[in-house]
């Protein structure tokens, strides 16, 4: 029996397949995710930040996507990592099955008890193999090879430099040969380096020491030795010479959004065995008014004589 199977078979549940012990604390930003949520689920939208519906449809502008995507099974096993707007598996099974007439099997992680905040704001949760779990460790929900097709959209603008080449690794050792990855991300080319403050600098007058694995002000006040409240970086962009990476700092919550350059990016994915086949890229602005470069990449899985 694979891992797969062994972890669907304890979880009891075919739409919550989880341990709550994995869930990720919502902290301050519980109002934001809530408030995001509702504007999914309610009002249809999502401020100014792209859902996977518009990647997907910036996807099927690549030429020769069709051609691309086409060694996937007819019934390829989809995994979405990092879940937050309510239409987004309905959307990929559209789109592969317009693309190559595929029935998509579809499953979706996230760290976040997405079912469990559903269920306080009185909404259905869409049906889904929903499963709780960090993206970059999913060996006991994933076997080497099992999955045929990620995607990934603008999750590495939420997690911290420091662990993208982790998460890819996993994206790497999940896929099988020839697997595809659907990848998006908003690199930092569009950001002033002028208007951010470095992490040396505010070690220097502030005395904060930069913790490189902090998702919000919330764990950074844990662990910066401050001393004091972190919120006057509220809304402010943070750059780290050491991780080359901008931070920026939601108002709502302390949120930390990640941004590398394209060219970074592009040599993680190559490193981890994901080879780049075609990539889309537009200007937009979200809804912090931050000016966005947004790459979105179709990758093959190399296999290790290939890579």
């Amino acid at each position: 029996m694979s891992h797969r199977q062994e972890a669907r078979r304890e979880s009891g549940s075919g739409n919550r397949s989880f341990s709550k012990d994995s869930a990720r604390p919502l902290g301050k930003g519980y109002s934001e995710i809530m408030q995001m949520v509702l504007s999914y689920a309610v009002e249809g939208k999502s401020a100014g930040n792209p859902t996977l519906s518009h990647s997907l449809n910036r996807f099927r502008q690549i030429p020769g996507i069709k051609k691309l995507l086409a060694p996937l099974s007819s019934e390829p096993l989809c995994l979405i990592e990092g879940y937050s707007t309510p239409s987004n598996a309905g959307a990929l099974a559209e789109f592969l099955h317009e693309i190559n007439g595929s029935k998509a099997r579809i499953e979706t992680i996230d760290l976040y008890d997405l079912p469990h905040l559903y269920q306080v704001l009185d909404l259905e949760m869409p049906p889904m193999t929903y499963h709780i779990a960090d993206a970059a460790h999913l060996e006991s929900l994933y076997g080497d090879g099992a999955i045929d097709l990620v995607v990934q959209d603008f999750l590495l603008n939420c997690i911290p430099a420091a662990r993208h080449e982790p998460l890819l690794k996993e994206v790497g050792r999940v896929l099988k040969p020839g697997g595809i990855g659907i990848i998006s991300f908003t690199s930092s080319e569009s950001l002033n380096l002028y208007s951010a403050i470095s992490t040396a600098q505010l070690r220097k007058d502030r005395n904060v020491a930069w913790n490189t694995q902090a998702y919000d002000l919330d764990e950074m006040e844990k662990t910066s030795n401050a001393g004091a409240s972190l919120a006057y970086l509220t809304g402010k962009l943070i750059y780290n010479p050491d991780t080359s990476e901008f931070i920026y700092v939601a108002a709502a919550g302390g949120r930390f959004e990640f941004f590398r350059s394209k060219d970074e990016m592009f040599a993680l994915f190559e490193k981890n065995g994901l080879h780049r086949l075609s990539f889309d890229v537009s200007q937009g602005t979200d809804d912090h008014g931050l000016s966005c470069t947004r790459y979105r990449c179709v990758l093959v899985r190399q296999s290790p004589a290939q890579s």
